[in-house]
């Protein structure tokens, strides 16, 4: 073995060079119904949204996925406030997740209705906001354990990864860049 010397590189990955990573592509082949990894594109995926899901904000069609797959544990609440934000601004957009771990979804989900709302200030009555129809529109995809099927699903089901802050994803963003997915960080923390 060798040292070798990567200047401004911190973490390496070798999966990337193995036959089972897929090449990055903007020809999805057709969706299939039930989901399998490497067909459809993510507006017609939609992070495995049922498309019976007659939720009020559930776009039929999305305008555009965001993702992030990391554990929920490097999910701030200033972060995920820029997020409702994103979702705010970008009519028709989702954001997909992973249910990591699992019953963590539903605190998510509470934070989002409760960062979305106000207190008045007169009453000190929790006044409710869009956070309904927010989380209606951010969906949850299974832990995978095999990582070459999760690093396929970043091209199924995500068009621009947004990433954490100010613990960044890692091995989920280089995930994202070797499916050919960009991604939107922070590098001040502003």
């Amino acid at each position: 073995e060798k040292l070798i010397y990567l200047p401004n590189h911190f973490f390496s990955k070798g999966h990337a060079v193995q036959k089972e990573v897929m090449a990055p592509t903007l020809n999805y082949p057709a969706k299939s119904t039930p989901y399998k990894t490497g067909t459809g594109s993510p507006q017609s995926n939609r992070c495995l949204a049922s498309i019976l899901n007659n939720k009020k904000g559930v776009p039929k069609k999305p305008s555009i996925v965001y993702c992030n797959y990391n554990k929920f544990l490097k999910n701030n609440p200033e972060t995920v406030r820029s997020w409702i934000r994103i979702l705010r601004e970008v009519p028709d957009s989702m954001l997909c997740l992973l249910e990591n771990p699992t019953n963590g979804v539903s605190y998510f989900r509470k934070f989002v209705h409760e960062a979305a709302g106000k207190t008045d200030k007169k009453t000190g009555k929790f006044i409710h906001g869009d956070g309904d129809e927010l989380n209606n529109r951010i969906h949850f995809l299974p832990w995978q354990k095999n990582p070459f099927d999760h690093q396929r699903r970043n091209q199924d089901f995500c068009n621009v990864m947004l990433d954490s802050w100010p613990y960044n994803g890692h091995t989920t963003a280089q995930d994202s860049l070797y499916g050919g997915v960009p991604i939107v960080t922070r590098s001040d923390g502003d």
